[in-house]
């Protein structure tokens, strides 16, 4: 487990499902010691990279769902903000909306992310 993740370090099989999500047998004998038990436990990883996707559209009443009869917005830039300057730099991934509004910014490190626009005149 990552250091800072919460740990588990106790548990009861009373209850446990008998099979797994991949329909193996759930009680093992993971110690060799001859007596089966469930074996339960945390696995948690970070990938090297991920992706973000979104859809740009002008919210009408401001309550940040696509609603019916709001527009989605074509041609907006959308990059991701690697040092949060607000500005978008040299290097920094970025996508255009498509005609239907969606971007995709991908190869994005395991962090928390910054993601903006490029501001259109007329718009706030």
């Amino acid at each position: 487990m990552n250091a800072g993740s919460p740990a588990i370090d106790t548990g009861t099989s009373i209850g446990a499902p008998v099979d797994d999500f991949e329909n193996d047998s759930r009680p093992t004998d993971s110690d060799a010691n001859g007596t089966l038990v469930h074996d339960m436990g945390a696995d948690e990883s970070k990938s090297g990279k991920g992706i973000i996707q979104g859809k740009k559209f002008d919210d009408f009443n401001d309550n940040g769902k696509l609603d019916r009869g709001e527009p989605v917005l074509v041609g907006w830039d959308i990059y991701h903000d690697a040092n949060n300057n607000g500005v978008r730099d040299s290097g920094e991934v970025t996508d255009v909306t498509d005609s239907s509004g969606n971007y995709e910014l991908k190869d994005l490190p395991a962090r928390l992310q910054y993601i903006r626009e490029v501001q259109k005149s007329g718009w706030k």
